[in-house]
């Protein structure tokens, strides 16, 4: 003890024993950290391993993703572009390296649910121990916008009959008939087209489409028959709506706006003279559309039915009637009395019904022939008389051509501003033209009219001047517009489309087992509007973005 203080107390040979102690814990700590360390170089490998895997498998998914929405095959547009999987059709796998790794991807079309499809992308491939997969099941609307490419189109056969007028292309994968004095003007018929058969979209693929639609996320039921506004100011607004049955639109005269997509699961019908102005979005029904006579559908958008769709209406009418007479009457209910001379000037007076630019005009016609259109100013006296030539279409040698029903023709430059009034008096102007023959049409209402006698094809006076003739007891059938037609498309998925008698439509109608113009009808293709329309690959002519898919599920593993 005396010794072991001694020692202590003079501190000497204490350096030994704790180095001693120290190389002691430092060997049982130097095993367990190269232990550690090891185990994370090697998750560090393994990590970046599995990194680089799943870049290069997911890689393999994105471009899948980027052929259905870019580089998608057509028959006629994209021959060599990438083909989707049928249920008779397996296309091989897709093969690349990426990252020192070789990526194998595979589509597959699933039975149920429906129009559903699975990607597996697999990096690297073969197998050899170590390998990454990215399954992703998606599904995706198909892009119909060269439906828009023609005013007509059927996988079966298309009927036009007596008298009907079709300006556009007629596609059909079946015959085309055109009946007695029925045109199809400024455009051809494809007969016998052998690939829409195989580009005709589901009924699947158009219930997804719509459904799968944000707004209808909030969408609420208005019940089986929701009456419509009777004030236009303020109409009904109908959308985002849901309904699980059949939906029947109610209120006599009535007037409704979407505000979001209509889906009903059953029938849906519009009568008893209503207006719907579809304001860019659709109506969609998984059974038929009947849309009654004296109904106005105003576009631009869509109405889609898996089943038939008839329709005895007025569609695509919109902007505003400025002047003239509401062209939505004539025929149904109000006959046309007859038809003017040819080789006549004829002036018809009107006071706008609302003030605004004059961007077309309309000129009802009861057999083809050529005319040439004017408008003049009013002196504002009394006895009124046309003064002063504000503007002219096909003011030239031969004029315009005019078929049977309503004629549209827009007018160049900027248009004709109009105004109701001037100070607290009423402002009036003269809608004019001229004939080849006894086409211009007229009724059986009382108005301000003149004429004289002008050999077709002479220019208008600049100046109408004082005409010797009125014509009192009619009023010619003239109306100006401001604004265009605008587009609307009209399908039956699996059905057939039915136009009715004496309808007036513009945009594009399409069904799959046949479309049927009843006598009188004018159908007229007009462009898609530029920002959007609610139907699948509908988001503008210029648009060179196919389907975008919608990712179901993404899983790793």
């Amino acid at each position: 003890m005396k010794l072991l203080k001694r020692i202590l107390k003079s501190e000497a040979g204490q350096a030994l024993p704790m180095a001693l102690i120290l190389l002691v814990l430092g060997g049982f700590l130097v095993v367990p950290t190269l232990a550690f360390m090891t185990t994370n170089l090697n998750a560090t490998r393994q990590i970046d391993r599995k990194n680089l895997e799943l870049y290069a498998a997911d890689a393999g998914v994105e471009q899948i993703l980027w052929n259905i929405q870019y580089n998608q095959y057509d028959p006629q547009d994209n021959p060599g572009g990438f083909k989707l999987p049928t249920d008779t059709y397996q296309p091989p796998p897709l093969e690349f390296t990426l990252n020192e790794r070789k990526v194998n991807v595979q589509i597959s079309k699933q039975a149920n649910p429906a129009n559903t499809y699975k990607i597996t992308s697999i990096a690297p491939y073969p197998d050899n121990g170590h390998s990454t997969t990215v399954k992703c099941f998606l599904n995706f609307p198909p892009d119909l916008a060269w439906l828009f490419d023609s005013a007509i189109t059927s996988v079966n056969d298309v009927i036009i009959s007596n008298n009907a007028i079709v300006s556009g292309d007629v596609t059909a994968g079946g015959d085309i008939t055109l009946n007695n004095n029925a045109v199809i003007k400024d455009g051809i018929p494809n007969e016998h087209d052998s690939t829409l058969e195989s580009r005709w979209p589901t009924c699947d693929q158009l219930k997804n489409f719509y459904l799968n639609q944000p707004q209808m996320a909030g969408a609420t039921d208005p019940g089986g028959t929701p009456t419509l506004s009777s004030n236009p100011d303020y109409p009904t607004l109908m959308g985002p709506w849901y309904h699980a049955d059949d939906l029947t639109m109610s209120g006599n005269g009535g007037y409704g706006k979407l505000d979001g997509t209509v889906y009903v699961t059953g029938d849906f019908t519009a009568n008893n003279n209503c207006t719907i102005n579809l304001n860019g979005e659709a109506i969609f029904a998984e059974g038929t559309i009947t849309i009654g006579e004296n109904t106005v559908i105003e576009g631009p958008g869509a109405i889609v039915a898996c089943g038939n769709v008839d329709f005895a209406c007025n569609t695509g009418v919109v902007g505003k009637r400025l002047i003239g007479v509401n062209e939505t009457l004539i025929n149904n209910p109000t006959p046309v009395a007859g038809s003017v001379i040819g080789g006549s000037f004829i002036l018809s007076r009107f006071n706008p019904i609302l003030a605004g630019t004059m961007s077309s005009f309309h000129v009802y016609c009861t057999g083809p022939g050529h005319v040439k259109l004017a408008i003049y100013d009013d002196n504002g006296a009394t006895p009124p008389a046309p003064t002063t030539r504000l503007n002219t279409i096909g003011d030239n040698a031969i004029g315009v051509e005019v078929q049977y029903g309503w004629n549209t023709f827009d007018i160049n430059g900027t248009g004709t501003p109009m105004v109701r009034k001037v100070g607290n008096k009423d402002k009036y102007y003269w809608l004019a033209a001229n004939s080849d023959a006894d086409v211009i049409g007229k009724i059986s209402q009382s108005s301000t009219q003149k004429w004289t006698g002008l050999a077709f094809p002479s220019a208008f006076p600049p100046s109408a001047g004082t005409l010797p003739n009125t014509d009192n007891d009619f009023t010619y059938l003239f109306s100006g517009w401001s604004g265009g037609q605008e587009f609307i498309m009209v399908m039956s998925v699996e059905g057939s489309l039915t136009m009715k008698n004496n309808g007036t439509f513009y945009g594009s109608v399409a069904a799959k087992n046949g479309v049927l113009l009843e006598n009188n009808d004018v159908a007229t293709l007009v462009n898609v509007p530029g920002d959007s329309l609610n139907f699948p690959g509908g988001s503008g002519a210029d648009d060179d973005d196919g389907a975008i898919p919608t990712i179901l599920t993404y899983t790793i593993k």
